[in-house]
């Protein structure tokens, strides 16, 4: 055998590559691959390779379980070494962190680049944060998520933690700007290679914090008609305790890497965390924050297509929450809900957008026009300072009839008002339109109260207050078709 083969058989993958260096990523003294790390390890070469559509990788995996070590120091040194003129791009929470992981791959590509794959460094470009080799065009560059790629391209994209901590979490601001960046600057930044003309490949990785998080967000964005014309997400999710149907063929209830946390460990751990934390961070099964208003299973039949929406309604009404005014917050969102009452449900369609004073009134009458609501509420105050004209011009210019306008007193505290939807959540009582707006009111809604915005769910409180009060004032619908909670709020 050549000494160029037996090189290639010795990084024929990143993990090769690593127990054949160092004895770090491996199970025992025997030297054998921890298996969830082989069969991530085997999903990457694949992709590298063209065997797989997919374009996209999410990982999931617990903390401490070898991932990092794996695709954020080994994969970023072997792609490198065996695809020289060819980027990597690597991001995290903080360019800090994102440094440290460029440090290591330069490090490990200083030690053992001749060896495996005869190539070295260029001295001239070798900071942790940026790094080439000699006399070839790849190399890596690593930032914070958020900046440092413009004007640059990679084959190889890895985005490894890019949620720092529950507060991050949380933050539906952060993971609006995550989303952002990624459609903005991470995805556009791949390049092709021989193996995939369409575009090289993106791996995220993370412990799950949150149902909406960048990898929550990335596997619905593969279903869309976007997702699939960019080449799909592959799901890797590797629980800490398996759980039915395990990818890595483990019995229910077996850990993930028993040599290094077995079930003693897990179980320390678990006993540290509440259980929201322990499932999202541990079992891949986020949802919203632990302690929010309501549990998951309050929303997991929720939503209706345009085939389901009724044809009529008994009563309906439209309410506009403008978050505008004195203790209003720079960049809130402003809400249009609709409300419509048949077959003892609640039907709910809504514009829940940023969006300047004229904007908004003209889309929120066009809105109420369009759901022909028998009655358009409007916070009082709200509509004596701000709003009084700017929707009487907005009916003008559309040319319809003037709106049916109820104002509504806001006296309440605002978390005790949304607090009410209770009783409809858990009855099942709401169906809503799915599109974005109604899916930004959701995510408002199952964060709240420590959501970063409840524009929505407060617009929805108003829009149930209008209903209540136009259906005792005379407008009437069928017998027993208004839930009793409705003529309670």
């Amino acid at each position: 055998m050549s000494v160029a083969a037996a090189h290639y058989l010795r990084a024929a993958t990143p993990l090769v590559f690593a127990v054949n260096a160092t004895a770090s990523l491996v199970e025992s003294e025997r030297r054998q691959p921890a298996r969830h790390l082989d069969f991530i390890d085997r999903a990457i070469v694949d992709a590298i390779n063209g065997e797989r559509p997919e374009r996209v990788i999410v990982i999931e995996a617990p903390p401490r379980h070898g991932k990092s070590e794996l695709v954020s120091r080994w994969l970023p040194a072997w792609y490198v070494g065996s695809f020289p003129d060819r980027r990597v791009m690597l991001a995290s929470y903080s360019g800090d962190f994102a440094r440290e992981w460029g440090r290591q791959a330069k490090d490990t590509i200083a030690e053992h680049g001749r060896e495996f794959f005869s190539v070295a460094l260029d001295r001239t470009r070798r900071a942790a944060s940026e790094w080439a080799l000699a006399g070839a065009r790849g190399g890596m560059v690593t930032a914070g998520i958020g900046g440092g790629f413009t004007g640059r391209g990679a084959h190889l994209m890895i985005i490894d933690d890019p949620i720092k901590n529950a507060e991050e979490a949380i933050s539906e601001t952060v993971r609006e700007n995550h989303w952002s960046w990624w459609i903005s600057t991470a995805f556009p930044r791949l390049e092709p290679t021989p193996e995939s003309p369409a575009g090289g490949l993106a791996l995220v990785m993370a412990t799950r914090w949150h149902e909406d998080d960048l990898s929550g967000r990335l596997l619905r964005w593969g279903d869309s008609a976007e997702g699939r014309a960019a080449g799909g997400v592959r799901r890797i999710s590797l629980p800490a305790y398996a759980g039915e149907d395990d990818p890595l063929g483990r019995k229910p209830g077996e850990p993930l890497w028993p040599e290094r946390l077995g079930r003693d460990l897990l179980e320390l751990r678990r006993a540290m965390l509440d259980a929201y934390w322990w499932e999202s961070l541990y079992q891949q099964h986020p949802g919203t924050y632990g302690r929010s208003e309501w549990p998951s299973s309050y929303f997991s039949e929720i939503w209706c297509d345009r085939s389901e929406w009724p044809d009529r309604f008994a009563a309906s009404v439209v309410a506009l929450d403008p978050s505008k005014g004195a203790g209003s917050k720079r960049g809130d969102y402003s809400a249009t809900v609709f409300v419509g009452l048949a077959r003892s449900t609640l039907w709910v369609d809504a514009q829940v957008r940023r969006r300047p004073v004229p904007t908004m009134c003209s889309e929120s009458v066009a809105f109420a026009h369009a759901h022909g609501c028998d009655r358009f509420g409007v916070e009082a105050n709200a509509f004596q300072d701000l709003l009084v004209g700017p929707l009487d011009d907005a009916s003008s210019e559309a040319g319809g009839a003037p709106l049916p306008i109820d104002l509504v007193d806001n006296t309440v505290n605002k978390q005790l008002r949304i607090s009410r939807l209770g009783p409809w959540l858990a009855r099942g009582k709401f169906r809503f339109l799915r599109n974005p707006d109604t899916e930004r009111l959701l995510s408002q809604l199952r964060g709240f109260p420590f959501a970063e915005h409840d524009d929505g769910p407060d617009g929805l409180e108003m829009a149930l207050r209008v209903l209540r009060a136009y259906l005792r004032s005379g407008g009437q619908p069928e017998p027993d078709d208004a839930p009793e909670e409705v003529l309670r709020v």
